[in-house]
């Protein structure tokens, strides 16, 4: 039974071959990314999490309204490069952690998997086309809290489907652990600074 498993997720990986991942993400996103991880973990990388990130700082500051040069600069500066870091940094402690679970995913492929969870922010930009204007013009708040919720939610389903694939884990349990055991790393981290900080009265 294994090997007629192994042999259907090959099967669907050379498929996923043959199809435009900015589609496939959608209806296979488990041997989508295993094929991009397998061939081009870079490939669309970078301006894929550019425009990700860009969307995310839209939203940020629609919620954190501030002058237009600040937004600019939030937008366009300041989300780019804290995205690009949270990805860096959160693959390698999934990649790190995951030895400790028989995680078989590399540093690389992890950073591929995060990116191309993101892609939601993409599909979501025409409902938030829509949502924000009727936020901001007329104060209509539902469109804009379910166009969020949709992301999110979206988002999140792909982050776990793309983990587990690259991780190459057959319980959600191992995957479980092994993002908890990255964010715990990430907790203890800004809870370390903020007590060095407020210790030497820096904050």
């Amino acid at each position: 039974m294994d090997n007629v498993g192994i042999q259907d997720n090959q099967t669907e990986v050379k498929e996923a071959a043959k199809l435009n991942p900015w589609i496939s993400m959608l209806t296979k996103p488990r041997s989508t990314i295993q094929y991009i991880a397998d061939n081009s973990p870079y490939k669309h990388f970078f301006i894929l999490v550019f425009v990700c990130s860009i969307v995310a700082g839209i939203i940020s500051t629609v919620e954190h309204p501030s002058t237009f040069t600040e937004a600019v600069f939030n937008i366009f500066l300041l989300s780019p490069l804290l995205m690009f870091l949270y990805i860096f940094a959160y693959a390698f402690l999934i990649w790190i952690t995951g030895y400790l679970f028989n995680g078989k995913g590399n540093n690389k492929s992890i950073r591929a998997a995060l990116a191309w969870s993101m892609m939601p922010f993409l599909w979501g930009i025409p409902l938030l086309t829509i949502s924000i204007p009727l936020l901001l013009t007329f104060k209509i708040f539902w469109p804009y809290a379910l166009s969020k919720l949709f992301i999110f939610l979206w988002s999140l389903t792909l982050y776990c489907q793309t983990i587990l694939q690259i991780q190459g884990y057959k319980s959600f349990w191992q995957f479980l652990l092994n993002v908890t055991a990255a964010n715990f790393i990430i907790i203890a981290a800004v809870y370390g600074l903020i007590i060095f900080l407020t210790t030497h009265r820096l904050l």
